[in-house]
């Protein structure tokens, strides 16, 4: 059954919010009684009120729903819109109405009265439980009691048992145990050890190019710096030829480049009888076959310098 409410019987208000700029801002309340049970609607109809000029377009509806278990619906007549307000509960809700504005409010199974104020100005959606609110206790240490059976059942000492068969296998005096050997093996005693790069315990592996057995200048045959996977930090380069020479970098091994065929992953340009200092200082270039390079007098060319090109590159 749906009772139209007579609005020219609402208490009319002007809030005093401080709000300079509102215009004159109202409300209007209504009280909706579903103590009988069952399902009760009541009718608003703003027509004759906001002819009026007693209130504006209505713009959010204050509810007061705290002494009802049950859920309160508002159905603007028009919007389409459906507005549910949780049992014991109060909030603010914006709403889309035209004006004049009409609402149907409804409840299945109340045994309580409910308010329902319309606001023509907007305030932010917030809902809040009051039923929760009853259940805490402060003792003055800043800390809230919980005066709630259930969560006094679970609670122990300061410590959340888990109620949870496969949780509670698990954790053993307070620590959860990590079932992975890598993780494992740098924490001890709840400490994780950390390796930081480039520091003088674990700095950067280095390899040079000056000309000698081992490390000869660099040319068109590619060479590893680094014979497996890893992160080039940096590198010094010096040309003594006359004219520019690039520096191929490939993310293969050496055998598996063909100069003038194979892409490389990046190109350095040194110039003629110059220097070049390329440093990676935040983020390092991740090679995941072997660190490879070959100098070249094109930049992705095969024919080798006139004279080799000198380097000294860092990596891990």
């Amino acid at each position: 059954m749906t009772t139209p409410l007579n609005t020219q019987q609402f208490a009319a208000y002007k809030p005093a919010l401080g709000q300079k700029n509102m215009g004159d801002p109202r409300s209007m309340a209504a009280v909706c009684d579903f103590s009988a049970g069952g399902t009760l609607s009541y009718f608003i109809d703003m027509s004759q009120v906001q002819a009026a000029g007693t209130i504006g377009g209505i713009k959010t509806i204050y509810v007061d729903n705290s002494a009802n278990n049950q859920v309160l619906t508002i159905s603007p007549s028009v919007a389409g819109q459906m507005l549910k307000c949780p049992a014991s509960c109060q909030g603010f809700f914006p709403v889309l109405a035209p004006t004049p504005a009409q609402f149907t409010v409804s409840m299945t199974g109340g045994t309580a009265k409910s308010t329902v104020i319309l606001l023509d100005f907007e305030v932010p959606y917030q809902v809040w439980n009051t039923a929760g609110l009853n259940n805490l206790i402060f003792n003055g240490s800043g800390y809230a009691l919980v005066s709630d059976a259930a969560i006094d059942a679970i609670i122990s000492g300061g410590a959340l048992a888990t109620k949870d068969q496969g949780l509670d296998a698990i954790i053993s005096g307070g620590k959860l145990p990590v079932s992975d050997a890598t993780l494992e093996s740098i924490v001890s005693g709840g400490v994780a050890s950390v390796t930081v790069v480039g520091s003088t315990a674990n700095g950067l592996s280095t390899y040079s190019a000056v000309g000698g057995t081992g490390n000869a200048l660099l040319t068109n045959a590619a060479v590893a710096v680094k014979g497996a996977a890893g992160k080039l930090a940096g590198a010094s380069l010096y040309n003594a030829a006359a004219a520019v020479t690039f520096l191929q970098f490939f993310d293969l091994a050496p055998g598996a480049v063909v100069l003038g065929t194979t892409v490389p992953k990046f190109v350095i340009a040194v110039s003629a009888a110059g220097v070049r200092d390329i440093v990676f200082t935040d983020i390092n270039v991740q090679f995941n076959t072997q660190i490879t390079v070959a100098a070249t007098t094109t930049a992705t060319g095969n024919t080798a310098p006139a004279t080799g090109l000198q380097g000294a590159f860092f990596f891990n």
